[in-house]
């Protein structure tokens, strides 16, 4: 009996002693998270208001372009990556946090709290490396001449070559730091930190990666050697698979961010200057009547690598001069810029563009659609005039400028090609090519070809609307209607501007879609009667089947053309994902989808396409 009470005191001793030490080691860790961690987690929350702080003054910086303002950025970056590094280093070496690493809900917070660390330093050493990189391109307050913005480029790129190296590392970093943050709830501060980290940093690596790419191959984009662009000015009134007519086209010749040479005319200026070539079959069937095509209608392809090769042999074909590159801007995307240079004139004509008027009023001017429009004579120096007030902006526009072109890429009214592999591959990357995308699983590109000889595009409403029936075992049957509508004009203005065989809307319809696709039919219907008819052409490209139509609409009528079309575009164990692209050029219209998937309720969406769109159902 002595021996069973001496064993079980012994025993209530050891669990005594073991309460002790683990109470101690509990109020150490608390007493611990008071005196270290909770500072540390201070520094973070620090960290993340400069981060806010640094931003607001870098567009202040960026507006203003003095060196004062970037110095007060640089400074709230550097105490920002201060926090996020020496002040709370204790989030990565303490003791206390290497246990509670291993601890339920309590190691996602330590794990979410290193990554943000790691993700914020990263950050802040990017903009830190970027900063001088910046303040380098955006001119100082109340600086002229410096050759302009592609001359800073092109200095900034080559004598940069290590900061942007670096900040390409930076980069790599703040994206391998985001991608380790966990999802799972956070307590307060860290919560506030991770939203302002995600969402800060996904921009900044989206754009960042763009600007490094393009400094990384800067160099020899602006001419190391004589590079020749052709810049083009399209008219989405008149459209082309492949864009608008192409009213102007410039020559711009560079080297080491330096402009050589600049020359705008008509396009109509190399008409006959080339052997002469038949027009693609539609093109000549239903505008050209055995006309030998012209440089004017050369992108007619939908994928714009092959529009640029075919307007660039032409160009090579009339003039001699080979090309590096064509970038594809309309009346669009310049009414983007004007917003920020604000109202132009073009001397010695009276007309005034504006950033709301700029596509009616340059085809009213340069088709004499009023008294006293110069016509076709005024592109060529209104593109020059805009050409070379992008390249030398007034202090702090450049900055809005990047945007506004930033706005024309995404909506497809800028489109750029080079010959120069690594700068095409960066092109690419953000979607400013117009290539024709591989689909996720069910593409749609509807690509109108105007063959009206007038402008119509600029009166015809449209409305797009796609009905997907999806099977179980993958199948899906698209139901495509497209709807037209031609108002009757009565402006003497505009009646000008669609001057054409009894002002009947001819429309060349292309439909983009996967390549596994079968045509079911197609119907069209009017006047309240609906009839079935043939494809004109059933072609493929790339990842792609074309359907083609030839659509008229009378004036003052509604036509709808239907086609229905299947294949397996869907993967059951992953849903359905639907890409709709938008064609190059083209203005905004109004699109709806309705996905039908075995089981689930019907999906509707309303949307447009002023940019391409995805739609995904599971």
């Amino acid at each position: 009996m002595q021996i069973r009470y001496q064993r079980g005191w012994s025993f209530k001793r050891l669990l005594a002693t073991v309460g002790l030490v683990v109470l101690f080691f509990a109020v150490a860790l608390v007493v611990d998270f008071f005196v270290r961690i909770r500072p540390a987690l201070q520094a973070l929350q620090d960290g993340r208001d400069a981060v806010v702080s640094a931003e607001a003054g870098a567009k202040l910086a960026l507006a203003h372009g003095d060196s004062a303002s970037f110095a007060l950025v640089d400074a709230e970056l550097k105490r920002a990556r201060d926090d996020f590094t020496t002040s709370s280093a204790v989030i990565d070496g303490g003791w206390e946090t290497a246990i509670a690493a291993h601890l339920p809900w309590l190691g996602d917070q330590v794990i979410a709290a290193q990554a943000m660390r790691h993700a914020g330093a990263s950050g802040c050493q990017l903009g830190i490396d970027l900063l001088p990189v910046i303040q380098r391109i955006e001119p100082a307050t109340g600086a002229t001449g410096g050759g302009g913005v592609l001359a800073r480029l092109w200095q900034v790129a080559s004598a940069q070559a290590s900061a942007i190296v670096a900040a390409q590392g930076d980069l790599t970093g703040l994206d391998t730091a985001i991608g380790q943050i966990p999802s799972g709830a956070l307590i307060g501060q860290l919560e506030q930190v991770r939203s302002t980290i995600l969402q800060k940093a996904a921009t900044l690596s989206t754009t960042a990666h763009v600007a490094l790419n393009f400094l990384a191959v800067a160099p020899s984009a602006l001419g190391t050697t004589e590079r020749r662009y052709l810049l083009l000015v399209n008219n989405p009134g008149e459209e082309r698979p492949g864009g608008g007519f192409i009213g102007a086209v410039g020559e711009v010749d560079v080297q080491k961010g330096q402009i050589l040479s600049e020359n705008f005319s008509d396009s109509g200026l190399f008409n006959g200057k080339v052997p002469a070539e038949p027009a693609p079959r539609p093109l000549d069937t239903y505008l050209f009547h055995g006309v030998p095509w012209e440089l004017s209608d050369t992108n007619w392809d939908a994928n714009f690598p092959l529009s640029a090769a075919t307007v660039s042999r032409f160009y090579r074909e009339a003039t001699g001069h080979a090309i590096d590159g064509v970038i594809s801007v309309d009346p669009v995307a310049l009414s983007y810029l004007l917003q920020v240079i604000g109202p132009v004139r073009v001397p010695p004509y009276p007309q005034v563009i504006t950033a709301t008027n700029t596509l009616l009023e340059i085809n009213y001017i340069t088709n004499n659609a009023r008294p006293g429009d110069p016509g076709k004579v005024f592109l060529p120096p209104f593109a020059k005039l805009l050409f070379d007030r992008l390249l030398k902006p007034a202090n702090g526009q450049l900055n809005a400028l990047v945007s506004a072109l930033g706005r024309g890429v995404q909506e497809k009214h800028v489109v750029l090609n080079f010959t120069d592999a690594p700068l095409e591959r960066v092109v690419q990357g953000i979607n400013a090519g117009g290539q024709l995308l591989s689909p996720p699983q069910d593409g749609l590109l509807v690509a109108d070809a105007n063959l009206s000889g007038g402008k119509d595009d600029l009166f015809v409403d449209r409305h797009f609307a796609l009905s997907a029936t999806v099977a179980g075992n993958g199948t899906v049957h698209d139901k495509l209607v497209l709807t037209y509508h031609n108002p009757v004009q009565t402006d003497p203005a505009n009646l000008h501007l669609i001057v054409n065989l009894a002002n009947d809307y001819e429309d060349y319809v292309q439909v983009f879609v996967p390549s596994s696709a079968s045509l079911d039919g197609i119907t069209v219907t009017a006047g309240g009667s609906t009839t079935s008819v043939s494809a004109e052409d059933i072609t493929s490209e790339g990842s792609r089947a074309v359907f083609a139509y030839f659509l008229t609409v009378p004036k003052g009528q509604t036509v709808s053309l239907e086609f229905d079309y299947s294949g397996p575009f869907a993967a059951p164990s992953e849903g359905y994902h639907l890409g709709w692209e938008k064609e190059l050029n083209a203005l905004t219209w109004p699109i709806a989808v309705d996905v039908q998937a075995p089981g689930r309720p019907l999906r509707h969406w309303t949307s447009d396409l002023s940019v391409d769109r995805q739609f995904t159902a599971p």
